[in-house]
């Protein structure tokens, strides 16, 4: 009999059940399973989409960037995407938005199939080997991992630092859900501390933080320039401003936890604060804008796997964060800023939080626990 043609008997039972209990029992006359739309896989993907727009004008800087370094005779390392955009009819001028956008997409895309394709064949091996479903992040971590990546990053380096995020950053701890601290983080810092070549190039944090703001704005570095977009450095976080709108839209749909945002920028303001004290330093609003403190903020951070549990937890998460990366820049301001390292380190001090905070709960309710899950 189909589920159709039992209802009226499961409903009829229903109340005969409820009426012999003296009306503890109702029969509902709705429908009896209410499924939310926002999955792990829906979740997850929508980090994905809101790291577009930051892909894309980091697409459109390193294009902009590799067309102002070309010589006359049209030569560069991997000279080969200048052909193909001659070949596409495209004016290969810095001035062109939309030749720069496809010739940064030359570097972007290759690097994301290549990526995408090494962590599909680890799920698959895993989800072999243990006999159930394929982990369901490979797309957040494969998209992720290249935009901390310098542009001219071999194909098969970006191989082998997917293959050691995603082995040892996620399957060795279970999987998405179970890890530590994000596997396109450490992924990207492997290849950084393997291949110090890598990240061995001038980039726009460097210029400004052994220059200093003022002198910056005097060689014609803007803050606003940097801001949204014109900057030198991995291919997904030249732009804050996209970061920000990245990380809004995922707070307002909820996906993220407004309160390790708000905790994040709270320490950095705190933290710049104290150092200014004791020297000059940059502005706060310098230190959100240069290097990857947007990128790593707005979709590494705030990864749900590796959020604390507590809503206490999660503003000390963040504000942790945000006096790791001062501390970091300011011990070693001509160095590769340090936002990857910080971002490690806060996820490693997630479970210490969440249990002083559990303590501290304990202690001030009786024994009274409320966790956020």
């Amino acid at each position: 009999m189909s589920g159709m043609q039992r209802s009226p008997w499961l409903r009829a039972g229903a109340e005969m059940m409820g009426r012999l209990a003296g009306g503890a029992f109702h029969a509902t006359s709705g429908s009896l399973h209410v499924r939310h739309r926002a999955n792990t896989d829906r979740l997850l993907a929508m980090f994905v989409l809101a790291s577009l727009p930051a892909a894309l004008v980091g697409a459109w800087g390193v294009g902009s960037e590799v067309l102002n370094a070309l010589t006359p005779e049209m030569e560069l390392p991997g000279g080969w995407r200048v052909q193909a955009l001659a070949a596409l009819g495209m004016n290969a001028s810095p001035d062109r938005f939309v030749a720069a956008l496809v010739l940064g997409l030359m570097f972007i895309v290759p690097l994301m199939l290549v990526a995408t394709t090494v962590s599909v064949l680890w799920e698959i091996v895993f989800a072999t080997v243990r006999e159930r479903a394929v982990d369901p992040g490979w797309p957040m971590t494969s998209c992720l991992f290249v935009l901390l990546l310098p542009h001219d990053t071999p194909l098969l380096l970006a191989a082998i630092g997917m293959t050691f995020g995603t082995v040892l950053g996620k399957h060795i701890f279970g999987g998405t859900g179970r890890y530590i601290a994000s596997p396109a983080v450490i992924g990207a810092l492997f290849l950084h501390f393997s291949y110090p070549a890598l990240s061995s190039a001038t980039s726009t944090w460097q210029t400004v933080a052994s220059l200093g703001s003022a002198a910056a704005i005097e060689q014609g570095i803007s803050w606003w320039q940097v801001f949204w977009g014109n900057e030198v450095g991995m291919l997904g976080t030249s732009s804050a401003l996209a970061c920000a709108a990245g990380a809004l839209w995922l707070a307002v749909t909820g996906v993220v936890s407004w309160r390790t945002l708000f905790g994040a920028l709270l320490g950095l303001t705190g933290a710049v604060t104290i150092a200014s004290l004791f020297g000059e330093t940059l502005p706060a609003h310098w230190h959100f804008a240069l290097g990857s403190f947007a990128f790593c903020w707005a979709f590494v951070l705030t990864d749900p796997t590796t959020l604390p549990l507590t809503r206490a937890g999660r503003w000390l998460h963040g504000a942790l964060f945000g006096v790791l990366v001062i501390i970091m820049r300011e011990a070693d301001p001509t160095h590769p800023e340090s936002t990857l390292f910080a971002v490690l380190l806060a996820s490693l001090f997630v479970p210490l939080i969440d249990y002083i905070v559990l303590r501290a709960q304990h202690t001030r309710c009786g024994g009274r626990l409320e966790i956020e899950t």
